[in-house]
């Protein structure tokens, strides 16, 4: 037991030691969706609803957003523990691996749970936050299928029904994580007939339910995907032939990675997919072939091979291109997508490298020796390769280095400029963008943001009405374009493009905004007051709009309205000096000058030598000398 405690504590630290570079890093691209600006984490009500409501999150996978949703009671927006969390699980997960190969007594099982917790492919699934789901998923699957061995394998059969149960109820948890696990019966099934002479009906009937559950989950998470993931249109648009011709090339593709991991990147390159180029179908027929010449050498062989390749492929199968998945619209592979699927393939390589340096090493520590060099050498690649994911920025430019070709990380890049203010930076990625995908709406639409935001209204413009050429439900090109006009003085025209915007989304509440500032400053603040309260309805923090209708409110000589929506936007933005000052005036008019002292005071307090703010002060200070 002391042993088995040791070797699990080396898998922990090796995993720490080689991870500890992505340990601080940051929210990287879906991490934002899925957890820092993520609502459903905020309360009890979120977490019913991510259990209950299929389009409450990206994805349906409940038992994911669960772990969210209790580390946010833990450590709020602290990326130190998700990522913490990401690497215990990646090593717990390597610790099964190894329990479970070593039930199916694999030669080398103990390095091949480790050559898995230090290879670099899984940098992808462990750095980022978002694959939590991967790591959940493949720890739960890999303690359900130690359980299942246990009840299906052993002479003794004292209390199997309860190791039957503990693997289903794991198999069910994984399902909630991430429904690649609908693999599990398929490879049961190849492990049992792998281990005995011939599969029994009870092993078919032991797995019913486990069939059932798989497929059913499994359709969900299709329909899902296509229904609230976006995966659908043009670049989902493939025969069967094609869909083919994908998976054969993604299999051989996933394996080479795990035999030479390099070079690795974020966002590989998009194969351009012909039924007409001969060369193109090799790759499916060597596949098949290879399937076919290992159950044609069983014999020889033994099944061993067969059932590792077969196992590799069928746990791939869900990422094979044979389904919708959003990812595939920039890539028909990607690291994480083979996570669960290498343990089987690392299995095989690490089993045939034991047998042969049994036979070929005269000492043990020449073994050892070589266990030693290749666990250094994945672990510094991957070590290497976790410096790129440490914030949103370094990632995709890694990925832009690695892969100039991808629009992708060029869009990605250019997003997280704007949201930094940095605009010429984002404007320049954005044109890159274009320039390689120059039929992307959403690539003209905020680069006509961001050159709005550099003052350059006219290309502004311009942009903005090709968004919306190409792509008329870009509502934001319309509000976009609005701005424009009203920084030009072109407030008529600017009316009209909000209007617009209003009619293309009405439930946008920064359309309705718009269109109520410029009706304000264009002298019609009747209109304004109801747009600006319609804003208020969609977003009810909007401190802009709470601000603005105080003001038309306080003209119309109703201080006492206009005091409420001065008081609601302070309290969505305390530091808003303005609303301060206002709901002091506000205060005076409702002779309630103590208070409005406290207001005046805090105004001045954030802008500091406000006149206007002091001279409202020292006006009722003099009125009320004991304050």
């Amino acid at each position: 037991m002391s042993r088995r405690l040791g070797k699990s504590a080396a898998l922990l630290v090796m995993t720490l030691i080689v991870y500890l570079p992505s340990v601080r890093g940051g929210f990287i691209w879906d991490d934002r969706l899925n957890v820092e600006d993520n609502q459903t984490l905020r309360t009890t009500e979120g977490l019913i609803s991510t259990w209950t409501r299929l389009d409450e999150n990206i994805h349906y996978y409940p038992l994911t957003y669960t772990s969210f949703w209790l580390e946010y009671r833990l450590w709020k927006l602290d990326t130190l523990g998700y990522h913490l969390v990401n690497v215990l699980l990646h090593a717990t997960a390597g610790v099964l691996l190894w329990r479970v190969l070593a039930a199916l007594a694999v030669p080398g099982a103990w390095t091949a749970a480790a050559v898995f917790c230090l290879h670099p492919v899984h940098v992808d699934s462990v750095a980022w936050i978002t694959e939590r789901k991967n790591l959940l998923s493949g720890a739960f699957y890999l303690g359900a299928m130690l359980a299942y061995l246990r009840y299906a394998l052993p002479d003794r059969r004292e209390g199997k029904w309860g190791f039957y149960a503990l693997a289903f109820g794991l198999f069910l948890a994984a399902m909630l994580c991430k429904t690649v696990a609908c693999t599990f019966p398929a490879v049961v099934l190849l492990v049992l007939w792998w281990k005995r002479q011939r599969l029994a009906p009870g092993d078919w009937l032991a797995l019913i339910p486990f069939f059932a559950i798989g497929i059913g989950m499994g359709l969900l998470t299709i329909w899902v995907e296509m229904k609230y993931s976006g995966a659908l249109g043009p670049d989902f648009d493939h025969t069967l032939v094609e869909r083919l011709l994908i998976a054969g090339r993604a299999l051989w593709f996933y394996a080479g990675k795990l035999l030479w991991p390099y070079p690795l990147m974020f966002n590989y390159p998009r194969w351009s997919i012909d039924a007409g180029a001969w060369v193109q179908h090799l790759f499916p027929v060597a596949a098949i072939c290879l399937a076919v010449a290992l159950w044609l050498l069983r014999g020889r062989i033994g099944k061993s091979p067969l059932v590792a390749v077969l196992c590799f492929g069928g746990t791939l199968f869900p990422a094979l291109g044979f389904f919708n998945v959003y990812f595939m619209r920039f890539s028909y592979v990607a690291d994480h997508f083979q996570y669960l699927a290498s343990a089987a393939w690392i299995a095989l390589i690490v089993g045939l490298a034991a047998a042969a340096l049994a036979r070929a090493a005269r000492l043990e520590w020449h073994k050892m020796v070589v266990v030693a060099a290749v666990l250094l050498i994945l672990g510094a690649l991957t070590r290497g390769h976790a410096h790129s994911y440490r914030d949103e920025k370094t990632l995709w430019r890694d990925a832009i280095g690695k892969n100039p070709d991808a629009w992708m990380p060029h869009f990605n890049l250019a997003n997280r400029l704007r949201i930094e203010e940095q605009f010429d930076d984002a404007v320049i990625y954005y044109a890159q963008t274009i320039q390689i995908k120059p039929d992307y709406a959403q690539a003209y639409n905020d680069l006509g943001h961001a050159l709005l935001k550099t003052g350059r209204f006219d290309e502004a413009i311009e942009r903005c009405r090709r968004a919306l050429e190409l792509d008329a439900t870009i509502c934001g090109a319309h509000n976009n374009i609005g701005i424009a006009l009203l920084e030009q003085g072109r407030s008529d025209d600017a009316i009209e493009r909000f209007r617009a915007a209003t009619e293309c989304n009405h439930a946008d509440p920064e359309g309705h905004f718009n269109l109520a500032l410029a009706l304000h400053r264009h002298g019609r603040p009747e209109e304004a007051l109801g747009h600006y309260r319609q804003c208020l309805s969609l977003q009810p923090d909007h401190a802009e709009a709470h601000y603005n209708l105080g003001l038309i409110l306080q003209a119309r000589s109703d201080p006492e309205q206009a005091l409420v929506h001065y008081l609601q936007a302070i309290q969505a933005q305390p530091n808003n000096a303005g609303a301060h000052h206002r709901a002091g005036l506000a205060l005076l008019e409702l002779g309630r000058g103590p208070e409005a002292i406290r207001h005046f005071q805090e105004a001045i307090r954030l802008r500091p030598g406000w006149p206007v703010a002091l001279l409202e002060l020292s006006r009722v200070l003099s009125s009320h000398p004991d304050e």
